[in-house]
């Protein structure tokens, strides 16, 4: 009954690796991303193709970090959100720790970690910036990685973007398992606009931060409030660490 439209999926899905796959050769030959973005217009919007695009070549150079530290066939790195999902670009240890050498088993995270940073290139601190890569590899099977923070010349982030004035009823705490991360995040609820009130926007809320995705003046804005922050996510001196991620690029960390 419905093999019409099982048969076109399976040509959608072609087509659009197929797609992927030029858009890739193409900027792999040398071809600026925005010309890329031109041409597959139809096909995508600017920004999403630029995602792409900006993963790929994260990927390019991890993997090239990688290899030149003689770890290629170590190390695995590939990309997700090719046909579904979020575009991450994902780093394990693809070695057994049984037929590595004890030394350089025991070496590998530092030397992977040297090879990215000196490549330019972080990864997802679940637990908090400068947690080291030998210990998140031993929590997660694989370790996001990103593109990190850039100094913009003449701009800083302002204190106030994640400032707080900390409550007195409320304990500061620095530590958050993962554990405790998954129940927070499994816990978060969803708060859409009020219908009948114009002024209300959509919002999440996740351990007392209110996160609000919008539509306004044709751009998508993201708001985030962290007045209402529970206690133990909270810094001593009041503030509540923030990173906020567009596709694979960190834009602001604090």
């Amino acid at each position: 009954m419905v093999e019409n439209s099982r048969v076109a999926l399976e040509s959608y899905v072609n087509a659009r690796r197929s797609l992927l796959a030029a858009m890739l050769a193409d900027h792999r030959a040398g071809v600026s991303a925005n010309d890329i973005a031109d041409t597959v217009r139809r096909a995508w919007s600017r920004p999403v193709t630029l995602e792409y695009l900006s993963t790929w070549e994260l990927a390019d150079r991890a993997r090239a970090a990688v290899n030149a530290a003689g770890l290629g066939g170590l190390v695995q790195v590939r990309t997700t959100g090719d046909i579904a999902g979020p575009r991450r670009v994902l780093l394990r240890i693809a070695c057994d720790p049984d037929d590595t050498a004890p030394d350089l088993w025991a070496t590998l995270p530092d030397r992977i970690a040297a090879a990215l940073t000196e490549a330019g290139i972080s990864w997802a601190f679940p637990d908090g910036p400068g947690v080291p890569l030998a210990r998140l590899l031993d929590d997660v099977d694989e370790v996001t990685l990103r593109n990190p923070l850039k100094a913009r010349p003449g701009r800083a982030p302002h204190p106030a973007h994640n400032a707080r004035q900390p409550h007195d009823e409320r304990k500061p705490s620095m530590t958050v398992s993962n554990s405790r991360a998954t129940a927070l995040n499994r816990a978060a609820r969803f708060l859409p606009a009020d219908p009948a009130d114009p002024t209300t926007l959509p919002c999440i809320e996740i351990a007392g931060v209110q996160v609000y995705a919008y539509i306004r003046d044709g751009r998508v804005c993201v708001s985030v409030d962290l007045e209402t922050a529970e206690a133990e996510l909270v810094r001593p001196d009041g503030t509540v660490p923030l990173t906020v991620d567009v596709g694979v690029n960190t834009v602001f960390e604090g």
